[in-house]
């Protein structure tokens, strides 16, 4: 009902398998937490030439079939792409590092086959900022999780999805520390 295939005929039988397979696996629980349990429609798009291994327009994904033929055990970069279509998100803005982070977040939580390629979320080095998206972000959030307020990515998300938006102080409200604060201590604990 909610998931379709488009194109599979770029890619081989098995790769076209695994990848329906996997976001059969992680659709509900991707979209209960990042989409309230509101479930949406999404097509998986096999593509050729394209410039990045895969995205989203928020409703469907599009994987560059040269990408998943050379990294066949790649197959979570479609739960990344996936929580896009579940985040859909109106009021992002300035705050693209955030959204990617939550995401990448969201795969280390839901990634099936994350091990299988290598993926995992980075560690902190020297020169890094909260701001670098990505892993990078989804380390920094998971460090909150666990030590500061254990909600904070389901409150962001709730931000990110009102009419009012994402503001900064949401991070003092609900650990008692500013974003820049908690980036320090986080650095320090690393």
């Amino acid at each position: 009902k909610y998931l379709s295939l488009g194109h599979t005929n770029l890619v081989t039988v098995d790769i076209a398998k695994r990848s329906y397979d996997l976001i059969y696996a992680v659709y509900r629980n991707v979209f209960d937490y990042f989409n309230y349990g509101e479930y949406e429609p999404v097509v998986l798009n096999f593509t050729v030439g394209d410039y990045s291994p895969a995205y989203s327009n928020m409703v469907d994904i599009f994987l560059a079939s040269e990408h998943m033929l050379a990294n066949a055990k790649d197959v979570d970069c479609i739960t990344h792409e996936l929580i896009h279509c579940a985040q859909n998100y109106p009021n992002v803005n300035d705050y693209v590092w955030l959204m990617e982070g939550l995401t990448d977040y969201g795969r280390n939580m839901f990634g099936l086959h994350n091990e299988d390629c290598g993926w995992h979320l980075t560690e902190y080095e020297p020169g890094q900022h909260y701001t670098n998206s990505y892993t990078v972000t989804a380390n920094f959030i998971k460090y909150i999780t666990e030590n500061h307020c254990a909600d904070m990515p389901v409150l962001i998300i709730e931000k990110f999805k009102s009419h009012e938006g994402y503001r900064d102080s949401i991070w003092k409200d609900n650990t008692g520390y500013t974003v820049d604060e908690l980036w320090e201590l986080y650095t320090n604990a690393g």
